[in-house]
């Protein structure tokens, strides 16, 4: 849970400016679907634990 907050406020709180409860609520929930579907979580154990992922550089 530590390292998931320490990534919500370094990836999303720290860049963007919220004005009320709502949006901050509409902020977090984009931000964990982004977080447990693209993200790979070898604690899932998908694929036996082992993941790899790659994306085009630019």
């Amino acid at each position: 849970m530590e390292r998931w907050v320490q990534s919500c406020r370094r990836e999303l709180l720290d860049r963007c400016l919220l004005w009320n409860e709502r949006r901050l609520r509409h902020a977090l929930r984009e931000y964990e679907q982004l977080y447990n579907g693209h993200r790979a979580h070898q604690a899932l154990g998908r694929l036996g634990g082992v993941l790899h992922e790659y994306s085009h550089a630019a």
